[in-house]
């Protein structure tokens, strides 16, 4: 039987002197980069585009909307007037990750408001066709994204 001693930042640790405890083989692990940069010759498809709202004090994107002025935030339960919110755009967008030799990869990510605002030089980004066509006609780019959640960190054109 195998345990395994985690710690906190606040844990105090004493001199333990249980011979069971002090012949426990230790396992070291390491974690592997959860981040990926590739360059991709274009976008293949974009599968959504969405305008939300984003509470003001986590900044999440609030999921439903209760009511024509009250927002409520799922994730920290804030209340809050919809004027006061700021419109965030988010698009899924699907990639052909070709890194891997010579097998083609289709890849799923999700790109946010800042680095759309950012590759289309323009805060103007709530019309769907024009972000979408936009998007669409870019050409070579390199992007970093999470490899976990498939988020994109950083696109630029290259």
């Amino acid at each position: 039987m195998k345990k395994k001693f985690l710690t906190q930042q606040r844990a105090v640790i004493t001199l333990n002197n249980e011979t069971e405890l002090n012949n426990v083989e230790s396992i070291e692990t390491s974690v592997q980069s959860q981040t990926k940069s590739i360059n991709i010759t274009k976008i293949e498809f974009i599968e959504e585009f969405s305008v939300s709202k984003a509470c003001l004090k986590c900044k999440k994107h609030i999921i439903q909307w209760n009511s024509q002025y009250l927002l409520k935030c799922d994730f920290c339960n804030y209340m809050m007037r919809q004027e006061s919110c700021k419109s965030s755009v988010l698009v899924k967008i699907v990639v052909m990750d070709f890194s891997e030799g010579m097998e083609m990869n289709e890849l799923h990510l999700t790109v946010f408001h800042n680095n759309i605002t950012k590759l289309l030089n323009t805060e103007e980004v709530y019309d769907e066709n024009f972000v979408c066509s936009s998007l669409l006609q870019l050409q070579n780019l390199q992007l970093t994204y999470n490899t976990k959640r498939n988020t994109v960190i950083d696109i630029q054109q290259l």
